[in-house]
């Protein structure tokens, strides 16, 4: 151990910091941007069916050159989507959590870009999506469903 002056020294290391939603939420594609997550939970008594939304920041503006080309919009179990990647607004990207438990399914569907003016007359925008899980009675010794929706944008140069 170095001393000084008699006293033990301790060096500690600094790294840089990086915000949490950074490191959880680095699956939005490159030069998208994180605007937050639709999360939703079921269980074999109470399945999920419902209809969640997030703001986006409230400076964003989006680019609606850009339209999602991948998606997946359910686990292939017996919760399925019709959800198309055109079928997402222009300017924004899903990224769902894929659960692959057995006797769980899951899928998402409707989305929805709503856009409000404030009063200072800027534009705020809503997304939301219909979420759904349900599970086998057996699936409930490990636990309910979720679905969890990290929704990205893609934002307009000024």
């Amino acid at each position: 151990m170095t001393t000084l002056c008699g006293f033990p020294i301790f060096i500690v290391l600094l790294m840089p910091s990086l915000s949490l939603s950074q490191i959880a939420h680095d699956e939005c594609p490159e030069g998208l941007r994180y605007a937050g997550t639709l999360k939703g939970n079921g269980s074999f008594a109470e399945p999920l069916n419902t209809r969640v939304e997030i703001k986006l920041p409230d400076n964003a503006m989006l680019d609606i050159s850009y339209q999602q080309v991948n998606l997946v919009a359910d686990n292939g179990q017996s919760n399925r989507s019709k959800l198309r990647p055109e079928d997402i607004p222009r300017g924004i990207h899903i990224v769902p959590d894929v659960q692959s438990d057995l006797g769980k399914s899951w899928a998402v569907s409707d989305p929805l870009l709503k856009e409000h003016e404030t009063l200072m007359g800027k534009t705020r925008y809503v997304f939301g999506m219909r979420l759904s899980c349900t599970m086998s009675e057996y699936a409930e010794q490990f636990g309910g469903c979720a679905v969890n929706v990290d929704v990205c944008f893609m934002p307009k140069e000024k």
